[in-house]
């Protein structure tokens, strides 16, 4: 009777705003992937309400409790996850590596999904809780720094990482991704309030983090293609290749703490470059119009093309 009483005053609350609504995930409080039992009594209320609205199920946690126990109704749109690269290991290079699973983890997951869609939310940089003992994240109630507090407003986790997660995904045809949170240690911008643990987590009210620049960037040519590219060392460089017609976009991540060349294959003639970096870092995160008032610079495609320190470089093909 509870679960009836909550179905009917979610539906009569989504009624109300199904122009704002465009999909809505189903969750267990306790059962780590969503029970078929709990779908088969509530999703054709769900339905019923949410016409046109895409309902899905999964698990709130990772893709290896989905594995073990995936949702069978036939009548979900789509299926869901969480993404972490912490689970197990810590350091960058692990961290780093993760972002290619993440494509064959998004693959497994289509395998499962059969026909359905596959939605890929939350991706955080750091693990949101222990899976193997939670089902959800509990808020802290210690003045001490949060264990998923982000990095993302450092350029070499935040933007750079991301770049790689979003290529892995978006080439594994995952149907959207939910990235971060909007404000504060956990999003894309600091806001307007300072950090609660500023020794631990070096911001200030109104920062701009790198990966803001990365998501504004990407927004503006939602009407381009993912293409997929290969790097030859992706623990040190990866890539993500926009196209829409004749033009082309190509985005490099540097994670090394080195200068390096590459030569993009099978280019030839001019293109210009946008590079975030040490050098203007200071500069971009107190303007968000950073990435609109930076120049290009024009380079040669027939040359190697010479790649900053822990730098993401946005190339376009003229």
């Amino acid at each position: 009777m509870v679960l009836r009483h909550q179905v009917d005053a979610f539906s009569r609350w989504a009624e109300e705003r199904t122009q704002q609504i465009s999909h809505v995930a189903i969750f267990h409080k306790t059962a780590k992937v969503t029970p078929d039992e709990l779908l088969n009594r509530v999703l054709p209320q769900l339905k019923q309400t949410l016409n046109g609205v895409a309902i899905g199920a999964g698990t709130n946690a990772n893709f290896v409790q989905l594995n073990r126990n995936p949702p069978t109704s036939t009548d979900l749109d789509f299926l869901t996850f969480a993404v972490h690269p912490q689970e197990h290991a810590f350091d960058n290079t692990t961290i780093i590596e993760n972002a290619e699973a993440q494509r064959y983890t998004a693959e497994s997951g289509k395998a499962l999904a059969k026909n359905r869609d596959i939605r890929v939310s939350p991706v955080t940089i750091q693990r949101r809780f222990n899976a193997n003992m939670e089902n959800y994240e509990t808020p802290s109630e210690s003045a001490e720094y949060p264990w998923a507090g982000e990095q993302s407003y450092d350029v070499s986790f935040g933007a750079l990482w991301t770049l790689g997660s979003i290529k892995n995904l978006s080439e594994s045809d995952t149907k959207s991704i939910t990235y971060y949170e909007t404000v504060g240690e956990r999003g894309i911008v600091q806001g307007e309030s300072p950090t609660a643990w500023p020794h631990r987590f070096k911001s200030f009210p109104g920062m701009v983090f790198p990966v803001f620049f990365l998501f504004r960037y990407l927004l503006g040519r939602q009407d381009f293609k993912v293409i997929r590219s290969t790097v030859s060392d992706n623990t040190i460089i990866e890539s993500l290749v926009l196209k829409k017609g004749a033009k082309q976009e190509v985005i490099i991540a540097n994670f090394s703490k080195n200068d390096i060349k590459v030569q993009l294959k099978n280019l030839a003639g001019h293109g210009t470059i946008k590079i975030l970096n040490a050098t203007n870092f200071r500069q971009a995160v107190i303007d968000s119009e950073w990435l609109n008032k930076t120049p290009n610079t024009r380079i040669s495609l027939d040359k190697p093309i010479h790649l900053t320190p822990v730098s993401l470089n946005c190339i376009t093909i003229s």
